[in-house]
């Protein structure tokens, strides 16, 4: 069994909140990011710089293709 599992496949969860983005209110949609894992095994310093990395490529994917 692996240390780290994401349900990312099965639930995605998405939903429109209002921001203030240089002092302007645009609406934006939001997506749930979740990660669990057995601290037995993994710190969750470490899971948490994975759920960044992650938060990072959804937010700019042309980081991947490069």
């Amino acid at each position: 069994m692996s240390s780290i599992r994401s349900d990312l496949l099965r639930h995605t969860y998405l939903f429109r909140v209002l921001q203030r983005v240089d002092g302007e209110i645009v609406d934006r949609t939001l997506m749930t990011l979740t990660l669990s894992c057995d601290h037995r095994i993994l710190y969750g310093a470490d899971a948490a710089l994975f759920l960044n990395e992650i938060n990072q490529l959804i937010e700019a994917p042309l980081g991947m293709a490069l």
